[in-house]
Formats: C-alpha cells, sequence, structure tokens
C-alpha cells in the first residue's frame, strides 16, 4: 500500500506553500542537464574537467610549524693537566735489608726492657749495637761449662810449650810432638769457642731498623722471659723499613719501554685514599722467570715516614713517559674526519664548528691538544661520529 505525505514549508512572508515528497530530493535541471551532457563526451574530456573542476577549488588553510632540530651535545672545557704513559703493574713490598738474630747457646731467655721499663715489642725502632736479650741460667751456665774449658786449656798450653823444648832436642820424635800439638789446639779451640758463646749470651741488633718478629711458641704467642730456648731458635728479626722494594714481572713488550731510572709511582690496593708514593726504577734482571715467564724488575720507593708496610700488595705504574700542565680533552672528544685529519667539534653560539687540531701523548682518558683549540672552549664529547660542521646543537650536559 502506498501513503503519500504532505510537507508544509513556512517561507518568510508566512505565505502557505504545498511541496510533494517525490520533488524533495530531485536534482536541479541545471545538474540534470550536465551530467547528461557529460554521458556523451570522451573519457580523456571527462578527466580534464574533473581535474578543472577540482583546481578551481580552494585549498583547505594549513597551519606552519618550526620544528627544532637541534642535535642535543655533551661538551667540555679544555683544560690543563698531567698526560702519562705508564707500564702498570703489581707487586709485594718487601725490606731491602733484614738481619735475623738466633740463639747461639741453650738457656733462659729474658728480653731487654727500652727506656721506660718497657719489654721490647714487634715494631720497636732499634739501633745497631742495642741489647735485644739475654741467655742465662743453669742450663746455659751447664752449656758453656766455661772453667773446665779454661783449665784444659792451659794445661794442654803448658805441656805443648814443654814438648816444643824436647822436640828440638831431639828427645821426643816428631810423632809425639804433633799429638801434643793437637791436643793443644783442639783444647784452644773449645775455650775459644766456650768464651764466644758467653759473649752470645748477651744478644744485640745487629743494625738500625724495626724489630719485625720476636720469638713465638707453635701457637704464635710471644714467648715470656725464663722461657727455656735451644741453640738455633729465632730472637728477632730486624729489617731497615726507611726504604722498601718492590719485585714486579714484566712482559717482554713492557720490558722494552722501560729504563733503569725511570720514575715510579706506587699506590697500596687497601687504601681508601688516592695517595701515592714516589720511587724510582732501580734493577732489571737479566734472566727470565721460568714460573711466570717475566722478566723481574725491582722498583724502590723511600719509606722514611714508616706509612709503608712490608707484604703489603700496591700498584706500581713505571712513568715512561710524561706531559705535565698541559691544555687535554678526552678520548671522545677527536674523531677522524673524510680527509683522515684528527678535528674537534666547538661550540659557537648555537652550532659547532669543526677544527682540525693536532695531537700529543695520551693516556687511558685524555689526550694532550697541542694546537688547534684554546683553553676554556667548550668541545663536544660523546656521539661527535655524528656531527657535522655548522651543525645546531642543544647543549645538555657541560663538564
Amino acid at each position: 500500500m502506498t501513503t503519500n505525505f504532505t510537507t508544509t514549508v513556512q517561507p518568510p512572508d508566512r505565505t502557505t506553500m504545498f511541496i510533494q515528497p517525490s520533488h524533495l530530493h530531485q536534482p536541479p535541471k541545471r545538474i540534470r542537464h550536465s551530467v547528461r551532457f557529460l554521458r556523451y563526451l570522451p573519457l580523456p574530456a571527462v578527466i580534464c574537467s574533473v581535474l578543472f573542476g577540482l583546481s578551481s577549488c580552494d585549498p583547505p588553510t594549513q597551519t606552519n610549524f618550526d620544528v627544532d632540530v637541534r642535535t642535543p651535545v655533551q661538551v667540555q672545557a679544555v683544560r690543563l693537566g698531567d698526560i702519562e704513559n705508564i707500564v702498570p703493574s703489581t707487586g709485594r713490598l718487601q725490606p731491602r735489608e733484614s738481619a735475623t738474630v738466633t740463639a747461639q747457646v741453650l738457656g733462659r731467655l729474658y728480653y731487654e726492657r727500652d727506656e721506660n721499663g718497657e719489654r721490647f715489642y714487634e715494631g720497636h725502632q732499634v739501633k745497631r749495637g742495642d741489647v735485644l736479650a739475654r741467655i742465662s741460667g743453669a742450663e746455659a751456665e751447664l752449656s758453656l761449662n766455661l772453667p773446665a774449658k779454661k783449665q784444659e786449656f792451659e794445661i794442654a798450653q803448658r805441656e805443648y810449650n814443654r814438648q816444643v823444648k824436647l822436640y828440638e832436642d831431639g828427645n821426643i820424635t816428631e810423632r809425639d810432638f804433633e799429638q801434643t800439638r793437637q791436643t793443644f789446639t783442639n783444647a784452644e779451640t773449645a775455650y775459644r769457642r766456650a768464651l764466644l758463646d758467653e759473649q752470645n749470651m748477651v744478644v744485640f741488633a745487629p743494625m738500625d731498623g724495626v724489630i719485625l718478629k720476636l720469638a713465638r711458641d707453635q701457637d704464635n704467642i710471644l714467648l715470656a722471659d725464663e722461657t727455656l730456648i735451644s741453640s738455633g731458635q729465632l730472637i728477632a728479626q730486624i729489617a731497615d723499613l726507611s726504604s722498601l722494594e718492590a719485585n714486579i714481572g714484566l712482559v717482554s713488550t713492557q720490558r722494552k719501554k722501560i729504563e733503569i731510572g725511570d720514575p715510579v709511582r706506587i699506590r697500596p690496593s687497601a687504601a681508601y685514599d688516592e695517595e701515592t708514593y714516589d720511587g724510582i726504577l732501580e734493577r732489571i734482571l737479566p734472566l727470565v722467570d721460568e714460573q711466570s715467564h717475566t722478566y723481574p724488575v725491582v722498583v724502590v720507593v723511600p719509606n722514611d715516614d714508616l706509612l709503608l708496610q712490608p707484604r703489603s700488595f700496591v700498584e706500581v705504574e713505571i712513568i715512561i713517559e710524561q706531559r705535565l700542565q698541559v691544555p687535554y680533552v678526552s678520548h671522545d672528544s677527536v674523531k677522524k674526519n673524510r680527509n683522515n685529519h684528527d678535528v674537534v667539534f666547538v661550540v659557537e653560539g648555537q652550532r659547532v664548528v669543526e677544527r682540525r687540531v693536532r695531537l700529543g701523548l695520551q693516556d687511558d682518558e685524555h689526550i694532550e691538544i697541542l694546537e688547534g683549540v684554546e683553553l676554556g672552549e667548550r668541545v663536544v664529547f660523546g656521539g661527535v661520529e655524528h656531527l657535522w660542521g655548522g651543525q645546531t646543537v642543544n647543549v645538555v650536559r657541560e663538564l
């Protein structure tokens, strides 16, 4: 079933008009005639007409934007500093000279006291000739047996003197005289040995230095006074700590770079600060170590303040070349340009300028600049491979 609707439109002059629904969606006659006209045109003409119509339309309005394309960079100023070429190694410090004092007789040990009445201790400084300890007691006297040996010597001496006259007069044979002479010699040796042992009952310091070790038992406890010790037992170990040495090993390539007299920097590995000590390379041993296959090298460091300790592990730097207070930049500030020249990028305003530079000595972090930049100029570091001269940059970090 078909239903017809009537639509009423109210014009401005309030005159009522009636429009049939079938005429609401019909295109104007001019458009219908144009469509009919296009039906009879060839295809190229139709395309041209469409393009002409599109070109005659007003283009949409577009907004213009300014895009910031500056490259973020990090910069640091050209500074003065020391540049060094070093040969690193490690080793242990040890005294250059030491002496071990042992007991020469059996007896009771008594350690000497210092000027304050205190017993000598490990770490105590002594002078050559200072009395360290004494050995005494009945055991020592019996071991020496000095009176008996003295008497035997005197008897043998008188008999020998008597036999000399008889032998010269021809009253005794040469064999008898030789036996008498041998008896006298043995008695004299025993007596002289007893006298020496008596002297050794007083133990002296053989050198200036520091007491490193005193007599201890099997549990590493210091021996008390009146402890019985035997001949050959340790009484004290003394060393001169005013100068220490470190034995290090270098491979062949490192050995070729160093010379006797090169300055050395020593840093205790266990130290929490950055304190270093200056030394010197004293000796290069000619034979290669059979176990490590390295060249033994001896470096010496003064230790007048006794701040360095024997047996401590140290880092050693042999300085083979050095530049003091020269301009430098970091390694990652330098690159090769297209002409294979060393260049850096200096920030001027908001742009970088490529500068050709001449390089000098370099270490693990820095390179000496001989010419090309001035002190205080800001140089880009890190990521310079992607920069070029005249490029606009944005400094995001400055050291």
